[in-house]
């Protein structure tokens, strides 16, 4: 799955808890490994820093605005087991995730970038919503 989409993920779970830390950003991390059970791509480092990038403004501006600095906070937290998995820090902790992942089989469906393209827009636009909205 695309970081931008974890991003946004972790970023709506903790939004989505009241913007409560101490269970929002547990959650946030946890939410990865929720979104690796649905099928899906996994592009190169290079897509991902490409369509992750404004993703990451966004959700900085986002926590501007809205003034919550945990917001990006959550955000990094959803991306945090692939950045973990790409510096090959902890070995353990890869397995487990592994466990996690959708199990790949192919020709993996076109459709399937639709659908994570549906569910990315989907977090944005709760992410983008107001408190109480």
């Amino acid at each position: 799955m695309l970081a931008a989409t974890h991003i946004l993920g972790g970023a709506a779970v903790y939004k989505l808890t009241g913007s409560k830390g101490w269970i929002g950003l547990p959650l946030a991390f946890a939410s990865h490994l929720v979104l690796d059970r649905i099928p899906h791509y996994d592009l190169n480092i290079t897509w991902n820093l490409f369509l992750g990038l404004p993703i990451i403004l966004f959700v900085l501006f986002l926590a501007w605005k809205q003034n919550d600095a945990l917001l990006p906070v959550a955000g990094f937290l959803g991306a945090l087991p692939d950045i973990l998995m790409i510096l090959q820090v902890g070995g353990f902790f890869h397995r487990i995730h592994m466990s996690f992942h959708f199990e790949v089989y192919y020709p993996l469906p076109v459709y399937l970038f639709f659908i994570e393209g549906g569910i990315a827009v989907s977090l944005l636009y709760y992410i983008s919503r107001e408190r109480g909205k």
